[in-house]
């Protein structure tokens, strides 16, 4: 099995990609490509509570109704977590009957914990997108790094634009915080409610109205930083601005980075 996903991280690129049709048709066959070639009772899925998370949730329950419980669903805790997610969390293990397991501790040896106490797990499934940090070199079906458990890791929806999660998440159940003008969930010390949806007041348009994209993890801080990162465009021209605080130096790093679109 792991053979043939070797070279599956060569070609899910270009061959699952090429005239693909829609994100979701893409998504929909590698689900299908993995339950073929691990059993779902080989598969864990990586479920935060998140919109991207939700989306692989929904997926799974929509396109194997009757095979979706012989996966392991995992929790990957994290400290600052917001109530409204742990409880959206909750209420999705008890809908599903999920059988949620808890684990607390960094991601590589959360994987260690699980793989000793589930050795024929092969496969996670993880909702990661083009965007999210370290993304670049990611495939549909890319192994762990050298030195982490041995897994294959599985993004089925690596391809998706904001615009299409919520698009897919139409109608469907999600954490209300993206009610309340959250675009992408931290922990609560790193994340505030996106500025590019702000009405008035304590105000926000709900997540699905933010029409660019680009501005997703606005709402997100950089740990130790004492502001949220600013962007704004202006005049077909982009410029982000990052300040930084340097802690235990005392000093202010201002990194600015332009992008000028040519005029018409």
């Amino acid at each position: 099995v792991f053979c043939c996903c070797f070279q599956l991280t060569d070609m899910s690129s270009s061959r699952l990609g090429h005239n693909r049709g829609t994100s979701l048709d893409e998504a929909r066959r590698v689900l299908h490509l993995t339950h073929s070639l691990f059993g779902f009772e080989n598969v864990c899925l990586s479920f935060n509570g998140g919109k991207d998370s939700t989306v692989l949730l929904e997926l799974i329950l929509e396109e194997f109704p009757d095979d979706y419980h012989k996966i392991t669903f995992v929790y990957f805790q994290q400290n600052n977590e917001f109530t409204e997610v742990l409880d959206f969390i909750k209420e999705c293990d008890k809908k599903y009957s999920l059988n949620l397991s808890y684990l607390s501790a960094s991601f590589k040896d959360a994987l260690a914990l699980l793989l000793h106490d589930k050795p024929n797990v092969k496969a996670i499934l993880l909702g990661t997108r083009v965007g999210d940090p370290f993304t670049t070199y990611l495939s549909l079906f890319t192994p762990c790094d050298e030195g982490w458990p041995e897994l294959m890791r599985v993004f089925p929806i690596l391809n998706w634009s904001y615009a299409e999660v919520w698009n897919y998440l139409d109608g469907r159940q999600y954490c209300k915080l993206y009610d309340l003008g959250y675009t992408s969930l931290g922990s609560t010390l790193d994340t505030v409610p996106n500025p590019k949806l702000h009405v008035k007041g304590e105000e926000y348009q709900q997540a699905r109205e933010l029409r660019d994209g680009r501005w997703e993890r606005l709402g997100r801080k950089a740990v130790g930083d004492n502001r949220v990162i600013k962007r704004w465009s202006e005049n077909k021209s982009l410029m982000e601005c990052v300040v930084c605080t340097a802690v235990g130096v005392g000093a202010t790093l201002l990194l600015c980075r332009w992008w000028m679109n040519s005029s018409k």
